[in-house]
This record gives structure tokens, C-alpha cells and sequence, in this order.
């Protein structure tokens, strides 16, 4: 492990840092999906880079590389926004190849019509989840129901969470 850590650091950000590795693993995931149809033995090498990659990149990033600030929710959402892109991708490659192979350019409407879901999909999908603040009257909601006990939506903490002793007493 030292002698990783010592060829790991200073990483390139450019290449190695974090949004930039999700950026390029859902580009490849997105080849893999985008030409599976196409060529089915890219899902066994598409499965295969990407084993290696959990297990290489897994080991690098628990053992051998110091820690980073945990911006994994920014990043999260963004890569999940290229994957919808990736399905526009994979629906524009598929009407393009009925387009070419079928004998009648019905097919490829077809396959072209489900381009509207995908695009109304994300544009819900923007709207819809709001991942980086949650409002007030939510978490006080939330507070509600927990306090009442009828709470599922939660998880429940695994360990006692500190409580300043001057706060204990006090209404919240």
C-alpha cells in the first residue's frame, strides 16, 4: 500500500480526479449499451472492463490515494444525466439501423418515437428531484413524523448522535 500511495500522489485531475473518471466510465458504459444490440459480445468485454476497473480503481481509491471531499452526490447526478443522454444516443443508433436494414422506414419511426419519452423522462427527471437542499417545511415535516414515531421513510441512526448538553433541555 505505501508504495501505491507514493505512485498514485499527486494525481492528474484532468484525467484521474473524480468527475473526471465518472465522466469517462459512462461514456463507456454508454458504447456498451449504445452497440450491445448490435454486436452482443461487447456486453462480455463491456463486463469485463468494468470488473477490472471496480477492482483496480477500488483498491487504488480505499488504499492508495488520499481522501477527497465527498462531492459524490454532484457527480452522481451528472453522470446520471449522461446516461439519459446515452439512451438518446442508443435510440437515435437503433432508428438509424432499422432506417438502413428494414425494408419500410416504419420501424425506424417507431424505434424514433421513443425519443419523445426520453426526452420528457429527463425533463422530470430535472424537475422533479431536488437532491441539493431539501426545503424547510420538509425537514420539518420529516422532524414531525420521526418525533411521532411514524417515521419509515427514514433511516434510522445506527449509533447516538452527539446533542450539545446545554441543547437537552430546550424545546426544539
Amino acid at each position: 500500500p505505501v508504495e501505491a500511495h507514493e505512485a498514485s500522489e499527486p494525481e492528474d485531475q484532468d484525467y484521474y480526479g473524480i468527475g473526471a473518471r465518472s465522466a469517462r466510465y459512462t461514456a463507456q458504459f454508454v458504447i456498451g449499451i449504445a452497440f450491445v444490440s448490435l454486436c452482443p459480445l461487447i456486453s462480455i468485454l463491456a463486463f469485463m472492463y468494468f470488473f477490472f476497473i471496480r477492482v483496480f480503481i477500488g483498491y487504488q481509491v480505499v488504499y492508495a490515494e488520499t481522501k477527497k471531499p465527498d462531492l459524490g452526490g454532484s457527480f452522481w447526478v451528472t453522470t446520471l444525466h449522461h446516461c439519459q443522454w446515452g439512451l438518446v444516443v442508443y435510440i437515435a443508433v437503433m432508428a438509424a439501423v432499422l432506417a438502413e436494414r428494414a425494408s419500410t422506414k416504419y420501424p425506424s419511426f417507431v424505434a424514433g418515437a421513443c425519443m419523445i419519452y426520453i426526452i420528457e423522462s429527463m425533463l422530470v427527471f430535472r424537475k422533479k428531484y431536488y437532491w441539493k437542499a431539501l426545503s424547510h417545511e420538509e425537514v420539518m415535516a420529516s422532524h414531525r413524523r420521526y418525533s411521532e414515531g411514524s417515521s419509515v421513510d427514514m433511516r434510522i441512526a445506527t449509533r447516538k448522535s452527539y446533542i450539545q448538553p446545554e441543547l437537552e433541555g430546550r424545546d426544539r
